[in-house]
């Protein structure tokens, strides 16, 4: 009797977070699946473990219940994948061929229930490794588009995301513009005429350190405190050369040139103080 392991994978937290959603889906698919295969083919094979990644990307192998998996092939502990289709498991033709060489060399085969691939012959194999290679061409070209995307937002001004800078609020109408946050923009303001007086980062980190003049403080979206630090050298000079202050985005062409872009943000620091700070 085969030794089933079930591999089930979704592509990000959201998802992941949804009780009714793409991996409770995939389970019920493949454990019926198993079920009818059991009734057409007496002893056909036996649920041994299910491996479920939640919110990772099959891009690359750094997934812990996939490297679970793995693990488990090489210890015979299943000899049989079904995943419901073959994107699940890899969508990188390197990756591919290494977890491939390994089914083979630990007598493992493996079930995707869209493509409904046979593994046991070179035809199959075959399939496998033109599908794989389209899989890859997908997610390529995804990436190609958000970089593209990014680039057309930054040419208009727009902010990309990430962390939002100190003295600056998300607009909750316009995800790509940014709002002052006065309180914290009078802090900004005191961290360039600090160091304008001053003249040196160090001496300007200390400083602010004496008046207890703190990084922004936030919460993430899983609801985590962060920042509200004492300034660090580092995290000092980059906000000290943060074009997002004089309201400018930066945009990089392909040859690798940078362009100044006006933001669509209202600047806090007037260019001529942030570039008297940027020569010294």
């Amino acid at each position: 009797m085969r030794k089933v392991g079930i591999y089930l994978r979704v592509s990000n937290e959201e998802q992941a977070r949804i009780p009714d959603g793409s991996l409770v889906s995939q389970k019920n698919r493949i454990i019926e699946d198993v079920e009818h295969q059991n009734k057409m083919n007496s002893n056909w094979g036996s649920i041994i473990e299910f491996y479920c990644d939640e919110g990772k990307s099959a891009k690359d192998m750094n997934r812990p219940e996939f490297r679970r998996l793995l693990s488990d092939v090489e210890a015979s502990r299943t000899n049989l994948i079904i995943s419901t289709e073959l994107s699940r498991l890899s969508r990188s033709i390197r990756d591919f061929c290494e977890i491939w060489d390994l089914f083979k060399k630990h007598n493992c085969n493996f079930i995707t229930l869209r493509e409904q691939f046979d593994t046991t012959s070179a035809a199959g194999e075959m399939m496998v490794f033109n599908l794989i290679n389209f899989a890859q061409y997908e997610r390529k070209q995804t990436a190609e588009r958000i970089s593209a995307n990014w680039e057309f937002r930054a040419k208009r001004g727009l902010f990309n995301g990430g962390t939002i800078p100190l003295g600056y609020d998300r607009s909750t109408k316009n995800k790509g513009e940014l709002l002052i946050n006065e309180q914290e923009a009078t802090q900004v303001q005191k961290i360039f005429e600090i160091f304008l007086s001053e003249g040196s980062v160090r001496k300007t980190q200390m400083k602010l350190t004496e008046l207890g003049i703190r990084n922004k403080s936030y919460t993430n979206k899983h609801g985590i405190a962060k920042g509200g630090n004492f300034f660090s050298v580092d995290t000092l000079q980059s906000v000290l050369t943060n074009k997002i202050y004089i309201a400018k985005r930066e945009v990089k062409d392909k040859s690798g040139e940078v362009t100044l872009i006006p933001a669509v943000w209202k600047p806090i620091i007037e260019e001529s103080s942030s570039r008297s700070s940027y020569e010294k």
